[in-house]
């Protein structure tokens, strides 16, 4: 999925790929992929992480459930999509985005939900679901760095903040931090 904006900042609209973007202005350019995490929270304060498989750069590291961002969605209707198809889960509480990470092509919204009863949790791709102490999955060297700070961020009820990374590495743990008003 990818913003189209003029040089002043109108978006004409969201695409997935295929686009021909010379046919809508020729001042138009592609701002960025967007993409969702959805920290989902259970009655125990328990967390909800997926070990990857896919992309290289994640394989056999937790992340947040979460993908694309599909045209037409928002991104807290995403973030539910995906928890829904990865996990089996369907979010019980106020959903609404926390957070993003804006980096110069993409960004991630960081959507926050609760879920009741671990039990109902499936299995529905090839990753594995799992449910985590969330003080205790900081110390998983498994764990995406950013999500160390995302988590405790996410914890303590924190809102409208955005990461940046500060190198071209989705691995770093590097990022400089904005709390905004």
């Amino acid at each position: 999925m990818v913003r189209v904006v003029d040089d002043y900042g109108n978006v004409y609209g969201t695409y997935t790929g295929g686009v021909e973007i010379s046919t809508l202005s020729p001042k138009v350019t592609i701002e960025h992929q967007e993409y969702v995490l959805c920290f989902c929270q259970t009655d125990w304060e328990d967390i909800v992480l997926i070990q990857k498989k896919r992309r290289d750069w994640q394989k056999g590291r937790l992340n947040l459930p979460g993908g694309h961002v599909e045209l037409g969605e928002d991104c807290v209707k995403a973030a539910r999509r995906e928890l829904k198809e990865e996990t089996g889960l369907n979010c019980v509480a106020f959903s609404h985005e926390v957070g993003r990470i804006v980096a110069s092509d993409y960004i991630v919204h960081i959507i926050q939900t609760n879920v009741k009863f671990k039990s109902i949790i499936q299995k529905l791709t090839d990753e594995e679901v799992i449910v985590a102490d969330w003080q205790a999955v900081l110390d998983d060297e498994r764990l995406i760095p950013n999500l160390k700070i995302i988590i405790p961020l996410c914890m303590a009820r924190v809102e409208n903040w955005t990461l940046i990374p500060l190198d071209d590495n989705p691995l770093s743990e590097n990022w400089e931090i904005s709390l905004n008003d």
